[in-house]
């Protein structure tokens, strides 16, 4: 069975993480805009050299499976 993640995104940014295990979790944000330099790294893109992002994780990351199932369901549903 696969691992469910629920990456929830406000104002553009990544507020939190939900899983339905524990998990390794980076984020990889390209806006750097307002970062100090020692804040971003080269990212290697796909045969089209580095980018500069901001890399985080934070802890954002919550183990919550009865929350992600739900959200999972509801999520679902909203698809039929």
């Amino acid at each position: 069975m696969k691992n469910k993640i629920i990456v929830i995104v406000e104002g553009g940014l990544v507020t939190a993480v939900l899983t339905d295990s524990d998990a390794e979790v980076e984020i990889i944000d390209y806006d750097t805009e307002g970062c100090d330099d020692g804040e971003v790294v080269k990212v290697p893109q796909h045969n089209m050299g580095n980018e500069d992002a901001y890399i985080y994780n934070s802890d954002l990351q919550v183990t919550n499976p009865e929350r992600v199932n739900e959200l999972f369901s509801l999520i679902l549903k909203s698809r039929q």
